[in-house]
């Protein structure tokens, strides 16, 4: 067999993934790294995060902010309240879950 053919794991690399998934695992251990960050700290309380601009400048909930709050609900199982925050920002979720299990 032609060196420029052989599978990676006959190159001495047994057990390690295939080279065509380390980007989407490498997507997905982001995706779940952002997450567990915003489950562990609570956007709903004040001065966790930095201030928002456009909160502080016109006292305007933005998408941001709701999208932060979507995600925090969203990680912690609180569909509705993921709902309220950000409905967008969920459908979102969904779709990117839905996507990425095609």
């Amino acid at each position: 067999m032609s060196e420029q053919l052989r599978p990676v794991s006959e190159h001495g690399l047994r057990g390690a993934p295939p080279r065509r998934l380390l980007a989407p695992l490498a997507v997905l251990a982001s995706v779940v790294t952002a997450f567990a960050g915003v489950a562990a700290v609570d956007p709903y309380e004040p001065g966790r995060y930095p201030a928002c601009p456009m909160l502080q400048y016109t006292d305007v909930l933005c998408p941001g902010c709701g999208g932060l709050r979507s995600a925090h609900s969203v990680a912690h199982g609180d569909l509705a309240a993921a709902l309220g925050a950000n409905a967008l920002a969920v459908a979102g979720y969904v779709a990117f879950a839905t996507l990425w299990t095609c």
